[in-house]
C-alpha cells in the first residue's frame, strides 16, 4: 500500500512541475485537485473494503 501511495505522490509532484505560465497554472491546480480527489476516493474505498474483511 505504501508503494502505491509513494507512486501517486510522485505523480502529483510531476503534475505540479509544469506550472510556467500564469494562465496555465489554474488548469494544473485543477488537475492536481482532481488527482488528489481520485486518490482520496480510492483510499476511502480501500479502507471500507478492509473494514468489511475484518468484520467477516
Amino acid at each position: 500500500m505504501s508503494a502505491v501511495l509513494k507512486s501517486t505522490f510522485l505523480r502529483l509532484q510531476s503534475l505540479t512541475k509544469p506550472i510556467i505560465t500564469p494562465g496555465k497554472s489554474m488548469c494544473y491546480s485543477c488537475r492536481l485537485f482532481g488527482e488528489a480527489r481520485n486518490i482520496y476516493c480510492k483510499v476511502q474505498q480501500f479502507s471500507t473494503i478492509a473494514k468489511k474483511l475484518m468484520v467477516n
